[in-house]
């Protein structure tokens, strides 16, 4: 072998010894990942926690002075339904919450233990986990909520239900909400899948710094080692001999075939893994803040008005299975948008607490208004997924209004709220195919059908696993022979 190629083979050889077993963790907790996602509460798990509201003439709807109201600048609300009665949701323009009780008009400084404790059994009754829940703990982060998005909601009140199922509840010290539901299968699924996998343990993840070159790191080492040692096996083939056209034996003979196989799909999977993490912000897609603000419109439509439709609000006549109602903001009009416990929605305008439904009119306005300056190729209805509006595990709100752009950008528009659901620009475009569709293997929609697509990942992972695991047993027996050299 020439010694460039010596070099490399070297190279190879201890780097495999280095990160052989990193990687072979990476492929057995991804079996895992296939079928266990992290825990996290679903909107329609919240839903099905929800309580039917409560919005009769005696319950509702008692609001503060008219003074107290107006000091909020309010960009959104919502209205649940507690075990004490409806609950007002403001959400002011820095994210803060301001929980005002619709019975007695009371703005709620502080989420107490009781109010946590009636909402935790609220929930767990609701969806059906049993009566039997105790409070165990106020915790700030523990390994199901390290996401920065619970930030917000710290402390947690922390609870475990007496249901078989080790059903634990985490409920917000500034909401008084469920914000997750995990199960003892999930946690436990989860310690050697999405824990292992995105090397996710609480101490490491919460300094975000740390994990995130941690991970970069890693990958990128882990991309080079899989580079080289798919040139290693290419130089090694003896094409032009006789016999064999691998000259290792045993464990290396089986690694040379395999690395030769599957080092193509190793390498993709260390790739798109790679730009999970967008380094130095790269396919992460431009802020949509601007078309959003179009598509919402003046937001100072939470003023009088708004108290006003409140106050009617009791008189309206909505579903029986209504759990909630969040008021949206549409071209600087206000919709009210009421969701029941299945999960389906209604459109209603709070001026009169009728049902009232979007027209083409304005969605083909909309799309155009939130990019002005860019001439629409295509707009109309799609009832199916299509290449950048889909998701693996979840079905997206369909029907959903698409316009596509003279540039290739794309904007999906619910059809029942009028806002906007997702925006594919270039990047997340990109993102789209170089990170989802390598990672998950997604190219074409009868891919993501099952159980297609569940034989060819179990294959090809399957593959890729045998290829690090033999690796990563070569490099161990190479540690011990190399110790055993130097003791003699």
């Amino acid at each position: 072998m020439p010694s460039v190629n010596r070099t490399i083979f070297l190279v190879h050889r201890y780097l495999g010894i280095s990160l052989g077993l990193v990687v072979t963790l990476w492929c057995l907790s991804g079996f895992v990942m296939m079928y266990v996602p992290y825990p996290e509460l679903s909107p329609e798990e919240q839903l099905a926690g929800s309580a039917d509201l409560d919005l009769d003439s005696v319950a509702c709807c008692t609001l503060p002075a008219e003074a107290e109201f107006s000091a909020i600048d309010i960009s959104n609300a919502e209205i649940v339904s507690w075990p004490s009665g409806p609950l007002l949701f403001l959400e002011d323009t820095f994210g803060d919450q301001y929980p005002i009780d619709l019975k007695s008009g009371v703005y709620l400084a502080e989420i107490t233990k009781q109010i946590a404790d009636e909402n935790a059994l609220q929930y767990s009754q609701q969806f059906g986990l049993g009566s039997e829940v105790g409070f165990e703990q106020m915790i700030e982060v523990d390994q199901w909520t390290v996401y920065g998005s619970y930030s917000t909601h710290r402390p947690l009140f922390h609870y475990i239900v007496n249901d078989g199922k080790g059903s634990r509840l985490y409920v917000s010290s500034t909401t008084g909400e469920v914000v997750l539901h995990t199960t003892r299968a999930e946690r436990g699924w989860n310690w050697v899948g999405s824990v292992v996998h995105w090397i996710y343990p609480t101490t490491l993840r919460q300094n975000q710094t740390a994990w995130f070159w941690t991970v970069v790191i890693l990958s990128g080492i882990s991309l080079f080692l899989c580079i080289v040692g798919v040139y290693v096996a290419i130089c090694c083939l003896q094409i032009n001999k006789k016999g064999p056209i691998s000259p290792f034996q045993g464990w290396g003979l089986w690694h040379h075939y395999i690395g030769l196989i599957f080092g193509l799909f190793t390498m993709t999977w260390l790739f798109s893994g790679l730009l999970s993490m967008t380094p130095f912000s790269a396919l992460q897609g431009r802020s949509i803040s601007a078309e959003m603000s179009v598509v919402r419109g003046d937001q100072s439509i939470f003023g009088g008005p708004f108290r006003q439709h409140l106050e009617e609000l009791s008189q309206a006549e909505l579903d029986s299975e209504a759990v909630r109602i969040k008021f949206v903001s549409v071209e600087g009009k206000m919709d009210a948008l009421v969701y029941n416990r299945d999960g389906s929605a209604l459109r209603y305008n709070p001026s009169t607490w009728m049902p009232e439904k979007l027209n083409d009119s304005y969605f083909q306005r909309i799309g155009q208004n939130i990019r002005p300056e860019i001439q629409i190729e295509e707009q109309g209805w799609i009832d199916q997924e299509d290449a950048y509006f889909y998701s693996r595990r979840l079905t997206p709100p369909l029907p959903a209004y698409r316009v596509i752009y003279e540039d290739g950008e794309r904007a999906y528009f619910d059809r029942i709220s009028g806002e906007l659901l997702y925006l594919a620009d270039n990047a997340r475009q990109w993102n789209r195919w170089l990170f989802t569709g390598l990672h998950s293997l997604d190219f074409w929609s009868w891919i993501r059908a099952k159980p297609v697509w569940d034989i060819i990942v179990l294959l090809l992972l399957g593959g890729v696993t045998a290829g690090a695991i033999t690796g990563t047993w070569l490099g161990c027996k190479r540690i011990y022979k190399d110790l055993r050299s130097l003791r003699t």
